[in-house]
């Protein structure tokens, strides 16, 4: 009962901001606003030309990952990241009820279902829940079932139960747990709902408690990765894999971690978990650049000539508007819902939205500033996000 009033009450945030988006013009629009709806309009309009672009372009089994203009470097149905083009097209189906992009989800989706999954498979949670649980949600589908209940099993099966979180990475004396690593939960969350043993809950609540115990600073910014002894649970070290330094902030781990534990603590009701998720959250707003695109970490050197995130942009609008309704503190609820809006107009202005020849839809995504082929790049789970920002914002749920 309480994901069914929680649901009511994420819509109603963007159904109370559309009348006021509706009278105020383009023009002199403040960016606390958000985009406008033609903005909007245009944003999702060639979403739907980038997909469909992309779905003919890319044979099946093959899986949009970061691009450079017109083209996609993409993975296979193992990649980390395979689930999300299919959840994007899942999206655009309840978004404009187009039988097209159902049956290209459904498409893409196969693959995924069918693939075996090792036990040391990365990012499980992720490639099953946007692919499979949404097309069973959709569609009603056993068969997408059957593949996010198995997938969900082989996901729990990585608890580490004296450290109380699922690894990142294979089994060792030492193991590494990334934040990254809470969008997983969402899988054992909806499994637990849909069939799957109760325990996958659990699993998931415990882990999300880690997480905000051991990765949340008490100022609220995040440590991206945490090392653990795996015999005793304790800690080893606090770290990074991507950001810029172990004591920094990654900027897609702070989006990472609102959204994560905004989810948890709808799942749950955990108000530690409320309370991590604020904490991030009001951190994550106060150290936002005039524009609400993040640099791809916070302590990144350059700044301000330092390369943005735009996937990082667009997961925390996501979930910001996601923690907003239950936010006990009003003030703090407009805040998170400002910048929400801020960062949504930003995304689709043409600074950040890719030209109409590109294969992504939001360019200026970084994927590891290590890899410097990976930076100013199309994302495919920014432009997912992005998207399902724009439904919350819009007042409808993503699934």
């Amino acid at each position: 009962m309480r994901g069914i009033c929680a649901r009511s009450a994420r819509r109603s945030i963007g159904l109370l901001l559309i009348p006021t988006l509706l009278v105020l013009s383009a023009c002199a629009r403040p960016a606390w606003l958000g985009p406008s709806p033609g903005a909007i309009k245009s944003a999702e309009t060639r979403a739907d030309r980038h997909l469909q672009a992309t779905e003919a372009s890319l044979p099946l089994g093959r899986y949009p990952y970061f691009s450079h203009g017109a083209t996609w470097t993409t993975n296979s149905p193992s990649g980390w990241t395979a689930g999300f083009f299919p959840g994007e097209l899942w999206l655009e189906y309840r978004r404009t009820g187009d039988a097209r992009f159902r049956a290209a989800a459904a498409e893409r989706v196969a693959p995924i279902a069918a693939h075996p999954i090792g036990p040391d498979g990365t990012d499980i949670g992720m490639r099953y829940y946007y692919s499979a649980a949404r097309g069973y949600e959709a569609t009603g589908d056993k068969a997408d079932r059957a593949a996010a209940l198995r997938a969900a099993r082989v996901e729990a099966a990585q608890f580490m139960p004296r450290v109380g979180a699922l690894r990142s990475g294979p089994a060792s004396a030492t193991c590494t747990v990334i934040v990254d690593e809470l969008m997983n939960l969402q899988l054992l969350f909806w499994s637990a709902e849909h069939g799957g043993p109760p325990e996958l809950k659990r699993i998931a609540h415990d882990h999300a408690r880690t997480v905000a115990r051991d990765f949340v600073r008490p100022d609220g910014s995040t440590y991206h990765a945490v090392v653990y002894d795996t015999a005793t649970g304790a800690v080893v070290s606090k770290t990074t894999r991507q950001g810029y330094a172990p004591d920094s902030t990654w900027a897609r781990s702070q989006a990472w971690a609102i959204y994560g534990l905004a989810e948890a603590y709808r799942a749950t009701g955990d108000r530690e978990l409320l309370s991590a998720a604020r904490r991030c959250a009001a951190w994550y707003v106060a150290h936002l650049p005039a524009d609400a695109v993040p640099y791809w970490d916070f302590s990144a050197p350059g700044i301000p000539d330092a390369p943005r995130d735009t996937s990082a942009a667009a997961i925390a609008a996501a979930g910001l508007l996601e923690l907003a309704p239950d936010d006990p503190n009003l003030v703090e609820r407009a805040r998170f819902v400002a910048a929400a809006r801020r960062t949504l107009a930003s995304l689709t202005s043409p600074r950040y939205l890719a030209r109409s020849d590109d294969a992504a839809v939001l360019t200026q995504g970084t994927l590891n500033w290590r890899q410097p082929d990976t930076i100013d790049v199309g994302l495919v789970f920014g432009d997912y996000f992005f998207l399902e920002a724009l439904l919350r914002l819009e007042g409808r749920s993503p699934s």
